[in-house]
């Protein structure tokens, strides 16, 4: 009987480690490179982040066709905003950098639109890789004067785990949708 009482508390033990209050294991590493952006370029990321947002939201409520519309949006907001290169001077590490984080945001933003799936599911794949791009731009740059809120849910994502920005308290899982609307938790704050 105590056997059967052990094997039950290990169980249970289990079960409580994976559950969504757990702490995330490996959190995203962003490069130590830190830059001002020209106004007019922060401006621009202003709107690529509201257009971020829009999408998010989209997820929250499982809405393919805005998340779609959310997603050309932000492409065509990150169509206007210009890099200049200038190699001869220490930004060019910096541009090169920024460059690489947009091409990424890119690539994911145009597989989320050429997703057809009423549940969202494989737009919240490529969510999840476009949030780790933008946090690592709007953590590298001085971007803009919004406090954004970085969110992890470890159940996201088949147990992957996920992150999210959101410029909200409160905790809305773009991941899970009304299923699981509150799962995640708060693992940074950038200002």
């Amino acid at each position: 009987m105590s056997l059967i009482k052990t094997f039950c508390l290990f169980i249970l033990i289990l079960f409580l480690m994976a559950s969504c209050k757990e702490k995330p294991k490996v959190i995203f590493n962003v490069k130590a490179v830190k830059s001002n952006l020209a106004p007019d370029q922060s401006e621009t990321m202003g709107k690529v982040i509201n257009d971020y947002l829009s999408l998010k939201n989209a997820l929250v409520a499982t809405d393919e066709q805005q998340a779609k519309r959310s997603a050309i949006a932000m492409q065509n907001q990150m169509k206007a905003f210009k890099v200049i290169y200038d190699s001869a001077s220490v930004k060019h590490a910096i541009q090169v950098s920024l460059f690489s984080e947009l091409i990424s945001m890119d690539k994911n933003l145009s597989n989320i639109v050429e997703q057809n799936d009423k549940s969202c599911e494989p737009q919240r794949i490529y969510f999840k890789n476009l949030s780790d791009s933008l946090y690592a731009f709007v953590k590298n740059h001085e971007t803009t004067r919004l406090q954004l809120y970085r969110y992890y849910c470890p159940m996201a994502l088949n147990g992957k785990g996920g992150w999210w920005l959101s410029t909200s308290k409160k905790v809305e899982n773009p991941y899970f949708g009304s299923k699981m609307l509150t799962c995640g938790e708060l693992v940074d704050t950038l200002q």
